[in-house]
C-alpha cells in the first residue's frame, strides 16, 4: 500500500465519512486508559484475596499501563518518517497487528499468571501498536479538513 492509496476517488465528496474509521481506530487503541479497571480485577483474582508468594501486588498489576504509554510515545516519534513512506493504511494496519497481538500476548500472560509476559504483550507490543495507529488518522483528517482542523481533531481525539 503506497501513500497514494489514501487519496479518495474523484467522485468521493463526503469527508465526514472519513471520521468514522478514524474515530473507531482511536476508540479501540484508547482502551489503554481502562487498564486501572482491569488491573483492579486482576489484583482480586491474583493478589490480595488469598495471599501467597506468587501474588501480584498493586504496583505489579499497574505496570503494563505506563509501559504501554511509554512505548506509545516512543513508537509515535520513531515511526513518523516510516509512516510517510508506506502510507496511512499500511501504518494503521501494522499498528492494528501489533495492538491485537499485544492484547493476545497480554491475555496469555494473565491466564498463565506470568507478569513479564503481560508486560511484554499488553505493555510493549500493544503500546507500539497504539503508537503506530494514533498519528495516521490525525494526519488524514488534517488533510481532509483544512478549514475545520480544530473540530476534526477535537472529535477524533475525543475517541481516544
Amino acid at each position: 500500500m503506497s501513500p497514494e492509496t489514501t487519496i479518495a476517488s474523484p467522485d468521493f465528496n463526503n469527508r465526514w465519512a472519513i471520521m468514522v474509521p478514524a474515530f473507531a481506530t482511536h476508540a479501540v487503541i484508547g482502551t489503554g486508559w481502562a487498564w486501572s479497571v482491569v488491573s483492579a480485577t486482576i489484583i482480586k483474582e491474583y493478589g490480595f484475596v488469598a495471599s501467597s508468594a506468587a501474588d501480584w501486588t498493586l504496583s505489579d498489576a499497574t505496570t503494563p499501563m505506563p509501559i504501554l504509554f511509554t512505548c506509545f510515545g516512543l513508537a509515535s516519534a520513531a515511526a513518523g518518517k516510516w509512516q510517510d513512506k508506506v502510507g496511512l493504511r499500511a501504518a494503521v494496519s501494522t499498528g492494528a497487528l501489533c495492538f491485537g497481538g499485544g492484547m493476545m500476548v497480554g491475555g496469555a500472560g494473565v491466564a498463565m499468571h506470568n507478569l513479564p509476559l503481560l508486560q511484554l504483550g499488553y505493555g510493549a507490543l500493544a503500546g507500539v501498536g497504539v503508537g503506530l495507529s494514533y498519528t495516521p488518522p490525525i494526519q488524514a483528517l488534517m488533510q481532509w479538513f483544512p478549514d475545520k482542523k480544530g473540530l476534526a481533531m477535537g472529535t477524533l481525539v475525543a475517541g481516544f
